[in-house]
């Protein structure tokens, strides 16, 4: 979300990322160890006022 609009607004902008050993270490405040792998994946749409969202893990379970 854009939190520089006057109404703030959800942003659709394509991110990239590997699905495993993602190292957010460089991002972290302390050195850490901060590497990642994929879990689950939460798609919402629609806008800021209505919460439409669809939620799949990695066992393939998929919640709404």
């Amino acid at each position: 979300f854009s939190p520089t609009e006057r109404f703030r607004g959800k942003l659709s902008v394509l991110v990239e990322f590997p699905l495993s050993a993602l190292d957010m270490s460089p991002f972290a405040a302390a050195p850490t160890h901060a590497v990642y792998n994929l879990y689950a994946v939460s798609n919402h749409s629609g806008g800021c006022q209505n919460i439409d969202s669809l939620d799949t893990t990695h066992s393939g379970q998929t919640t709404v």
